[in-house]
């Protein structure tokens, strides 16, 4: 069975901030545990000051000059992106805000989408918590899609 895999990424969070990376523990619980229970990375790096280029770059792992997206452009159609991959890899991927920052949004074949405005703009931590609990059940409900010739 291949891994789960749960990609956080934040806006306005210093990297001190949750307890997992030396802030006060009681500010991110949740985030604690799962960092106990998974892989943390302590010693990434953006690479431009702007959140847009910079998911890009998680996106593509390709810099953001290299990609297209330098500021708020889209990704090249021809620089392929790890959602998609995954995708055919038989992942069920989705995306919780933050949407029109991935332009073109069709590229990433997302199966699962809340935008900001179904997230009260992010500032409502319980529409977070609900698109995140269906996503969730809809990925355990549903059986792995394991490309031809693959084993799941």
């Amino acid at each position: 069975m291949p891994p789960n895999i749960l990609l956080i990424t934040a806006d306005d969070m210093g990297g001190g901030t949750p307890g997992c990376f030396g802030g006060p523990a009681e500010v991110t619980p949740t985030l604690n545990r799962l960092a106990e229970e998974g892989i943390t990375f302590g010693r990434a790096h953006v690479p431009a000051a702007v959140c847009q280029p910079s998911r890009s770059a998680i996106m593509t792992g390709r810099w953001p000059h290299r990609n297209g997206a330098e500021g708020f452009e889209p990704i090249n159609d021809d620089v392929p992106v790890i959602s998609r991959m995954l995708r055919d890899a038989g992942y069920l991927v989705g995306i919780l805000g933050k949407v029109e920052h991935l332009q073109p949004e069709e590229k990433f074949g997302w199966d699962f989408v809340r935008g900001m405005r179904d997230l009260g703009m992010g500032r409502n931590p319980r529409a977070y918590g609900e698109a995140s609990a269906q996503f969730m059940e809809r990925a355990a409900n549903e059986a792995p899609v394991v490309p031809h010739g693959q084993r799941a």
